[in-house]
């Protein structure tokens, strides 16, 4: 018979033993049945991308409090991820030590001023220059990456950012303006039917991990 030459892709999710036990184990503990474990790249991209997946490629980034993940996704597939070195958290901390203001007054400020150069005489824009610039930087070398080693792949055509640092104001803005790609805040409701009136769209961006997973059981019998 004829040699068939196909190739079937396959998403390989990986953590450290240790972590998946002290998981396990302490669901264990609390006398409930772990039934399965999950990458977050994949809870957030379940949650943020249409059941039926856009033509071109999205890449999907993950503004949280303590790191920045970068989700590659064509086909409606995660094809890799990374992890970029910007926080919410971080950010707020910068603000705080170069300003001598506390950490709240830091994160009321990253709300309010943002990167708007406006507001605020622009200073939050100028003391994270350094930051934002390494950002786009690690963005670009992933895009590259993509296009390099992925030649069959979509064209990526939008980022979409998720997390609560997504809230960051302008931030949409000035990715947008350096990156010449469209950005947009996502919207982890895409794929559920109705979405509690009390949730604010602000709140709603940072359960987008947790939306994900609660989709799973309808996602994968």
């Amino acid at each position: 018979s004829a040699k068939v030459n196909s190739r079937i892709p396959i998403l390989l999710g990986v953590a450290p033993q240790n972590v998946v036990n002290s998981y396990t184990e302490i669901l264990t503990k609390a006398s409930l049945i772990p039934v399965s474990l999950e990458i977050e790249a994949a809870a957030i991209t379940r949650s943020l991308l249409p059941i039926v997946p856009p033509t071109n490629a999205s890449m999907i980034i993950d503004i949280g409090a303590t790191r920045t993940g970068l989700i590659v996704c064509d086909k409606g597939m995660v094809q890799f991820t990374v992890s970029l070195p910007l926080s919410g958290q971080a950010i707020t901390n910068t603000i705080a030590d170069i300003l001598k203001i506390t950490i709240p007054q830091a994160e009321k400020a990253k709300i309010i001023c943002g990167l708007d150069p406006t507001t605020c005489h622009g200073a939050i824009g100028e003391i994270l220059h350094g930051v934002m610039t390494e950002l786009i930087i690690r963005i670009h070398e992933s895009l590259m990456f993509y296009k390099e080693h992925f030649p069959g792949g979509n064209p990526i055509n939008e980022i979409i950012l998720c997390g609560g640092g997504a809230n960051f104001k302008m931030i949409d803005t000035y990715l947008a303006k350096e990156l010449k790609l469209p950005i947009r805040r996502g919207d982890p409701w895409i794929n559920i039917s109705s979405r509690p009136s009390h949730i604010s769209d602000e709140e709603s961006i940072g359960l987008t991990s947790a939306l994900g997973l609660a989709l799973r059981t309808f996602f994968i019998p």
